[in-house]
């Protein structure tokens, strides 16, 4: 195959010369084309990550997508160009396209069975069916033998299925794809079409069936009419990203209302909130893929979080419960502040401490469907649990605590009949150190104490002016770099987690939704401190140490601020860390020198080396179309100029238009090619000499006499050739016994416009002719080409400027050219190489006589 593909290139090359070169331009230029898109793309994608710019990974994984396609493409014009040299590019390049996108980008999952999955069926095999949540929850509930309500699992299959159903995901892809997360308006626009996309859609039958027979199998286990919850379980919720309160949670839900509350769960995953947290995870949209979870409804006497460790000091040798009467929606939402219960980790569990909330309102199942909120009186709610409860709720955390061997956040609710159940289990995210733990220092502050008290839920130090929220619709208003002050910590303040520099809030506690973001974002927190809505007078600089549950007037100097800074842990393990990734298998150039033995494919470590690799053999390629041999003249217009010089151009297109009346022939005006004429316009110099001897081309001859041939002078043998368009030119040049291959470029994109110049031959001694080289490369190094000598060849390139820098330059190197014809007869030594390099810059072009000087 590979033979004759290079049989049919050499046919073409003899037989065809003029189509053949034409389609070896078009591919040329072709690739010129992508190889700066390509360069185009994987600086936008350099740009993301070095000035942390903030986009949805389906915006990364366009991007990529376009790099590689563009690749492709530039690696098919290289073969074009040449069909067998190159072909052990392609496997190189399968292998890096392999690694960036196994690392970095999953491959979406084609839908599939199964539907639903019972939670008392979930094994270790259905964790990317069933989502983090419900795995989590039913692996504890088997493993410890915990008390769960019965349930369900609408599974991330089922959420494909909606979506292809539906004709949803391409519209997703395409407006995420689009979205910058920075621009708030456009978010919200993105969230409001998408979410209302979801609802509008419909369930397929047979899953709507499925999900329906789910349900009543359900309520044939229970002895009351049955409402159920349906609760989010992403792909990655409840892990390093717990993703806590950004998701859809739907309570008591009856059977006429299934398939509307499944809907709402789903379109859950691309409200604002969600769309945004998911983003600075570095998660991608199909990574996040939905299952829900439906449990039996609880109508809970009261509801909690247990922490197995203290978030913000995890030496602490105590284990948390967080209670509440009635469900733990209040608790969740942060809108009111708990029983606190301390307990021992060791054995006997001793109660160490009860910290009073003083709840004054609990949710409660609404009869018909949803929930309520009913008055409650804050002294009753301090004895929500008993200690024996407490105790089994402490044991509990202990046992899953060595069974995942971390810390955990666990949520609890106990019956109407006494009975506690196990509502849900992920990882506790503890404090991060501070930046200079030393030199942290909060206790010496000497500012004046504002306010002081509350609870720690995310520690660290923050200055900025305080900005009071009065109600949430004030949400936009909120100005970077403020401490918020709110009544309860909200969920939706996730959104402003790298807006703002700290919060505070009359009531809540650490084991809010908001709490777990707080943490992951290293954004100082202090919740349940009374009076914090009227304490602070808005727009004055406070400075709050949220370790010391204190509010100080002023503002701290700015190293101890640094000192205790706390990381952006979310940041630093999601979408920036997972964008560097992907770009060490695209950006990084480590083939810089065309002249090394590692530039080969093999040596081709990312896209941009392939990319840089496939642009220099092609130009190459190019530039050796002027040392072919052609049988022939066909398709060549013979040049008809007052130069001595022997020439044929073979046009590829707008690149000259024939003499009318002058049969093969063309004229120097009729000529069209810009960088044709701009060497032209330096060889026709008023100061150059030219012999009216043609210039022979004296080595051909010679070779053909000794072979005892008998040849013409005007056989296309000895002529010079000049391959042109109107900005590309290639020319062979013949002068004598000296041989001069010039390829130029000079398009209105600078990026890809160059000059390819190699000069070799002469008719003196070996050490003349190298001083002819060095002379050549003086000068050309005074115009700002790089050149290389070896021996008495010297090749250069001067690339990358606008058409108006090529012309200036192709018009030197015509005067060069037409200066230096015999030079190699006359140079004596170094010196005189130097003297005539300087005086050819200051305009003598003539060194066929004596100057003063020379001698």
């Amino acid at each position: 195959m590979e033979f004759a593909r290079l049989v049919r290139h050499w046919a073409a090359e003899v037989l065809s010369p003029a189509a053949h070169l034409q389609r070896r331009y078009q591919s040329f230029r072709k690739l010129l084309e992508h190889d700066r898109s390509c360069h185009e793309l994987i600086a936008r994608l350099e740009e993301l990550h070095y000035l942390h710019r903030l986009v949805d990974w389906k915006a990364i994984e366009h991007l990529y997508n376009q790099v590689a396609d563009h690749l492709a493409t530039v690696l098919a014009c290289l073969h074009s160009i040449h069909p067998t040299r190159y072909r052990d590019l392609d496997r190189v390049f399968k292998r890096i396209d392999a690694q960036a996108r196994l690392t970095q980008i999953g491959a979406p999952t084609e839908p599939g069975r199964p539907w639903i999955v019972a939670c008392s069926e979930i094994t270790s095999e259905h964790h990317d069916l069933v989502g983090g949540k419900a795995y989590q929850l039913a692996r504890a509930a088997a493993a410890e033998a915990i008390e769960m309500p019965l349930g369900f699992v609408v599974t991330t299959q089922a959420f494909r299925a909606y979506l292809e159903h539906n004709r949803l995901q391409p519209e997703i892809d395409r407006r995420l794809a689009s979205l910058d997360p920075t621009d708030r308006s456009a978010l919200t626009e993105t969230a409001r079409d998408l979410t209302q996309r979801i609802l509008a859609g419909t369930l397929p039958t047979e899953l709507e069936q499925e999900l329906l027979r789910a349900f009543q199998h359900l309520q044939s286990q229970t002895r009351q009419p049955l409402r159920v919850a349906l609760r989010s379980s992403a792909l990655a919720e409840d892990s390093s990203a717990s993703f806590a309160g950004q998701y859809r949670t739907v309570l008591n839900v009856a059977e006429t209302d299934l398939v509307r509350a499944y809907q709402q769960v789903l379109a859950g995953k691309y409200s604002e909130r969600a769309l945004l947290y998911r983003i600075r995870s570095g998660l991608g949209d199909e990574e996040t893929a939905m299952a829900v979870v439906v449990l039996e409804m609880v109508e809970a006497r009261a509801s909690g979080v247990i922490y197995t460790r203290n978030p913000a000091a995890a030496a602490d040798e105590t284990l948390a419960i967080h209670a509440v009467a009635g469900l733990g929606e209040a608790l969740a939402e942060g809108r009111v502040s708990p029983t606190v219960l301390l307990l021992s980790r060791d054995l006997p569990r001793r109660l160490v401490a009860v910290r009073g909330g003083g709840q004054d309102y609990a949710r409660v199942p609404e009869a018909r469907g949803g929930t309520r909120g009913i008055p409650l009186d804050p002294a009753a709610s301090a004895t929500v649990i008993n200690q024996t409860q407490a105790r089994v709720l402490a044991d509990w955390g202990l046992r899953l605590e060595a069974l995942w061997g971390q810390p955990l956040d666990i949520e609890w609710c106990l019956d109407q009949q006494e009975r506690l159940l196990l509502l849900q289990v992920r990882p506790l995210r503890l404090e991060s150190m501070a930046a200079d733990a030393a030199a942290c220092q909060p206790e010496q502050i000497t500012n004046p104490v504002l306010a002081s008290g509350g609870q720690c839920a995310s520690g660290g130090l923050a200055v900025g002016p305080v900005f009071i929220l009065a109600r949430e619709s004030d949400l936009d208003r909120v100005p970077e770099g403020a401490i918020l002050v709110a009544r309860y910590p909200s969920p939706q303040y996730a959104r402003l987690a790298e807006r703002v520099a700290g919060v505070v809030t009359e009531v809540g506690s650490p084991a809010a939704h908001f709490a777990s973001v707080a943490r992951e974002f290293g954004l100082p927190l202090l919740v349940d401190l009374p009076g914090a809505m009227t304490a602070f007078t808005a727009g004055t600089d406070v400075t709050l140490a949220a370790d010391r549950c204190t509010v100080f007037a002023g503002r701290v100097p700015m190293d101890q601020l640094q000192a205790c800074a706390r990381p952006n842990v979310l940041d630093a393990a999601g979408y920036r860390r997972r964008l560097a990734e992907l770009l060490q298998y695209v950006a990084p150039l480590h083939l810089t020198d065309p002249e090394a033995a590692t530039f080969s494919p093999a040596h081709c470590r990312s896209l941009h080396d392939l990319l840089r690799f496939c642009h220099e053999r092609a130009t190459q390629e190019m530039f050796a179309v002027g040392d072919r041999r052609y049988a022939g003249k066909r398709g060549a217009f013979r040049l008809v100029s007052p130069l001595p010089v022997f020439c044929y151009v073979l046009d590829l297109g707008g690149g000259m238009q024939p003499t009318p009346g002058w049969k093969r022939r063309v004229q120097v005006e009729n000529i069209h090619c810009a960088p044709f004429q701009a060497l032209w316009r330096g060889l026709t110099h008023p100061r150059i000499q030219w012999s009216r001897v043609p210039h022979f081309n004296w080595v051909e001859y010679d070779r053909i006499a000794v072979a005892g041939g008998i040849i013409s002078p005007n056989s296309a043998l000895f002529a010079s050739y000049a391959v042109v368009s109107r900005d590309y030119l290639n020319l062979s040049l013949k002068f004598g016994y000296h041989f001069v291959i010039l390829d130029a470029l000079s398009a209105e994109s600078g990026q890809d416009n160059h000059i390819l110049l190699s000069f070799s031959g002469g008719g003196a001694d070996f050490e003349q002719r190298s001083l002819r080289a060095e002379f050549l490369r003086q000068v050309l190094d005074r115009l700002q080409f790089q050149a290389k000598v070896t021996g008495d060849v010297i090749e250069a390139r001067f690339q990358g400027a606008d058409s108006a820098t090529i012309a200036a330059k192709l018009d030197w190197l015509g005067r060069l050219l037409g200066a230096t014809r015999l030079l190699d007869m006359r140079l004596r030594d170094a010196a005189t190489v130097i003297r005539w390099a300087d005086q050819f810059m200051r305009g003598r072009y003539d060194f066929s006589r004596e100057e003063p000087g020379d001698g």
